[in-house]
């Protein structure tokens, strides 16, 4: 048994170097700010992937006629997959599946080339000799039936893994990336069906290989308590003074964070959440124009939306880091820690299109932020007092942790914007929605209290972004007094960024030159 493992794991090893290889290089390199951490989180997909790769050859090897057959398929078809994701740059999915079962022959002959026949002919040689060597090995022992049985019940449980993946990890590497995009191709996946508005509507951009959109989406952060809009404590002392910035009263669609952040990024107004989840968001008609496109976020919403048709806003994007099963970003992370690897994307060639996705002043407020920020006293932070609530501090402690939290975005804003000023750049901030902090024996958020709707929203431009626009300065100053809302978001995102498509509705363009009064 010892010798038959060690073919095993032999395999498994091959398998990985391979062909996951050049994505955990890849997974590095987009962490390289963090390099203690990058290489935690390396480590341990690398330990999930080899491992599951070790029980799948494991479970193949109950019979030797099936372990040959499958491991030459697998190797082959995975070098295949793998040179094209390497070589083109493109994520296997169900639509790629299904390009490549409807193509012509012609048209897939126009894509081979001497590279991937070389690198072909050297995957052969090498599954011909790992098969040759376990084969020869084979004929010196005899397995017992309760191994033979154990075998049985692993290849089970790892060929329905390869169909659907339960960790989404899997579906980044090889071979679960192809295994499940074929699944899901040949069940006719729900996630195939679903609308893309990018190839829905007719899309153009102004020629340009420097944009870089940035939004930022904060957490229960109240436009009253913003410095920068009158608030009589200065909670944004770095906003205040930042050039080329505007800032808008503004109502949020919904008072809790899932349902806010899907109409963000949505082109329906407030009430149709439904339907935000059975089209894809804002992520996808920037993927469409060419930009490349990060998420970078100190919570995650994956839970809300475990059951939704089509996969989620998070699937779109092709850069995604969040916390949880993440040694980059941990429960609880100060919004600072995304920081770097937004400067590390900034570096990156071409149009960008960047979402930030904060922890703001999400309660419990006072870990929101660190010591320095701890301004205003007294203050929770740094007390234990167990599974608290709002009601347990009195007013004074929960408005002044409150108001650090803000200061602490202020610093979190600034730094962005100081990232893109010699850029040709905008970002826009909105908070998904407000809060209650005692109004009429009102705390939290998703209620109906209207407090927790009433948020700030920022628009800031770099001097490059309004020397290569000169009206949209004026038409965005032109919306001083009006009252925004989260509706304004998918359409003044596309609009500054130059994109002209029939889907922008002009009246929600903070650039546009039409002002609605309200």
């Amino acid at each position: 048994m010892k010798s038959h493992l060690k073919q095993i794991f032999i395999f498994a090893a091959v398998f990985f170097a391979l062909f996951n290889s050049h994505v955990f290089a890849q997974d590095f390199n987009n962490y390289k700010s963090m390099p203690y951490q990058a290489s935690l989180e390396i480590l341990k997909n690398s330990a999930y992937v080899y491992l599951a790769l070790s029980l799948l050859f494991f479970g193949l090897s109950c019979n030797w006629i099936l372990f040959s057959i499958s491991s030459v398929f697998l190797f082959l078809s995975t070098a295949v997959a793998t040179y094209y994701t390497w070589a083109l740059g493109i994520t296997i999915t169900p639509e790629i599946i299904k390009v490549v079962f409807h193509n012509d022959v012609a048209d897939a002959f126009e894509l081979v080339s001497i590279k991937i026949l070389l690198w072909g002919i050297f995957c052969f040689f090498t599954i011909f000799y790992l098969l040759r060597n376990y084969l020869r090995n084979k004929v010196n022992y005899t397995l017992p039936k309760w191994y033979i049985f154990l075998q049985v019940i692993l290849l089970t449980l790892s060929v329905r893994f390869l169909i659907k993946p339960d960790f989404k990890i899997f579906k980044h590497f090889m071979p679960w990336q192809v295994t499940s995009s074929v699944s899901l191709y040949l069940e006719k996946s729900p996630q195939i069906t679903k609308t893309d508005i990018s190839k829905e509507f007719e899309f153009s951009s102004t020629p340009s290989s420097d944009k870089v959109v940035v939004l930022v989406i904060g957490e229960s952060a109240r436009y009253d308590h913003f410095g920068v809009n009158g608030y009589e404590r200065d909670t944004t002392p770095l906003l205040s003074k930042t050039e080329n910035l505007f800032s808008f009263y503004a109502n949020s669609c919904a008072s809790v964070t899932y349902l806010s952040v899907s109409c963000i990024l949505s082109r329906h107004e407030k009430d149709n959440f439904d339907v935000n989840l059975n089209e894809t968001s804002i992520i996808s008609i920037f993927n469409k124009l060419g930009f490349s496109t990060s998420w970078f976020a100190t919570q995650n919403l994956r839970k809300y939306f475990e059951n939704q048709i089509g996969g989620t806003f998070y699937d779109e994007a092709k850069t995604l880091i969040l916390p949880g099963g993440s040694a980059l970003f941990i429960t609880n992370s100060h919004d600072e820690i995304i920081l770097p690897l937004f400067n590390d994307f900034l570096e990156k060639k071409g149009n960008k299109f960047i979402v930030i996705h904060t922890f703001g002043s999400h309660w419990d407020f006072s870990k929101r932020y660190p010591e320095s920020f701890n301004k205003f006293q007294p203050s929770l932070k740094g007390l234990s007092i167990g599974s608290r609530d709002y009601r347990d501090p009195t007013n004074e402690e929960l408005i002044n942790t409150y108001d650090n939290s803000i200061l602490y975005t202020d610093y979190i804003l600034s730094n962005i914007i100081n990232r893109l000023k010699d850029k040709n750049s905008f970002m826009i901030y909105v908070s998904d929605h407000a809060v209650s902090l005692g109004e009429n024996g009102n705390y939290g958020q998703g209620g109906s209290a209207p407090e927790q709707f009433e948020i700030p929203f920022i628009f800031w431009g770099s001097n490059d972004f309004w020397k290569n626009n000169p009206n949209f300065k004026d038409s965005i100053a032109s919306k001083s007094k009006t009252k925004l809302s989260h509706d304004y978001v998918f359409h003044s995102l596309l609009g500054c960024s130059g994109i002209n498509s029939n889907v922008i509705d002009q009246s929600l363009n903070l650039c546009s030159n039409i002002v609605v009064a309200n």
